[in-house]
């Protein structure tokens, strides 16, 4: 049996560089290919460094969302340079993810952009797994854009273009999710998990729909993702793309999943944010469309639809293991037993 496992991260508890070697480790047989993926958030650069594994590391001194200073690693190649969003602006850089939101700053990010925009024919930033929506009020103001925010808070509420301003041209932004700003399935339906209270986030919803109105991009495609960061890369001039986009251009995913049997994918919550555009979800709409058993190794399954909870298997993990390593191994066992009879 030909099987194809695609390793993401599972947030806060495993890399998708770690989930990759334990895969590794028990399936290996010339049929199994294991792949490194990402959404654009954690593990970005881990899977650059899969597709270029001659990709230099160079580090840059800058802010957490919080404004303490950090160092944050990067990749070049060629003449190309890769961000990831998750280590300037992600959840291991924000003490208390539930204290001011509406306070963290995506100015770590700017500050990188306005030291390399001149250095790099293109630069990728991978979108997700971040803590701020400040729809990049930080970055836009390192970048010399006049910005409005709402009082005592970062989040941005008007923005104006000067001649000082920087044009990010060369800025391709790879995103986890295809969230419009505004809307129901916008940028809104990821508050909660950035620290938003509940009452908080009706009155967000309707900035974000006054914005989209005001700037005439309601609806648009991916400006919603990574908090607005999508939102920033629109307006700065760059492009945003996909995961699912930038994983075929480099590895050819579809190719893969049509010639194998069997397709393994993981995710830490497996809920119907993941088939908002997010890698695993387009990795299991091709899977069924070529007819291929996928198996789910998860935390937790929440989704909606009745008919593609019975198309999945679902190998649940133990939320409450004292180490989610050995879980996982645990786990990825009990798969080889089943997919090897």
């Amino acid at each position: 049996m030909k099987k194809v496992f695609f390793a993401n991260s599972l947030k806060g508890t495993l890399s998708n560089r770690e989930i990759f070697l334990i895969y590794k480790k028990i399936f290996s047989s010339k049929d199994d290919t294991v792949i490194p993926v990402s959404d654009g958030g954690d593990g970005f650069l881990n899977l650059i460094k899969f597709i270029y594994p001659s990709a230099k590391k160079r580090v840059f001194k800058t802010f957490s969302p919080e404004g303490e200073k950090i160092e944050v690693e990067t990749f070049e190649f060629k003449n190309s340079l890769y961000i990831e969003s998750a280590k300037i602006v992600g959840f291991l850089n924000v003490k208390d993810i539930f204290k001011n939101p509406e306070k963290r700053s995506s100015k770590g990010l700017g500050y990188i952009l306005k030291k390399v925009y001149k250095d790099y024919k293109k630069i990728y930033l991978g979108i997700g797994g971040t803590t701020t929506f400040d729809l990049g009020s930080g970055s836009f103001e390192i970048l010399n854009y006049e910005t409005l925010k709402l009082p005592d808070s970062e989040i941005l509420i008007d923005l104006k273009k000067n001649k000082n301003s920087i044009l990010l041209k060369n800025l391709i932004s790879v995103c986890d999710v295809r969230s419009p700003l505004d809307g129901k399935y916008g940028a809104l339906a990821f508050l909660k998990q950035k620290g938003v209270k509940d009452e908080d986030i009706k009155f967000y919803g309707s900035l974000f729909k006054y914005l989209a109105k005001k700037y005439n991009i309601s609806g648009k495609e991916f400006l919603g993702s990574g908090g607005g960061l999508g939102f920033f890369t629109h307006f700065a001039g760059g492009k945003n793309i996909s995961s699912w986009e930038f994983l075929s251009k480099n590895i050819q995913i579809e190719k893969l999943i049509k010639e194998s049997d069997c397709i393994v994918i993981d995710e830490g919550k497996f809920d119907d944010q993941s088939l908002m555009g997010k890698i695993n979800g387009e990795i299991v709409k091709r899977s069924l469309k070529y007819k291929k058993k996928v198996f789910v190794i998860t935390g937790d399954v929440d989704i909606k639809s009745k008919n593609l909870k019975k198309l999945l298997t679902f190998i649940i993990l133990d939320k409450k293991s004292k180490d989610y390593k050995i879980e996982f191994f645990k786990k990825a066992k009990i798969l080889k037993e089943i997919v090897d009879g």
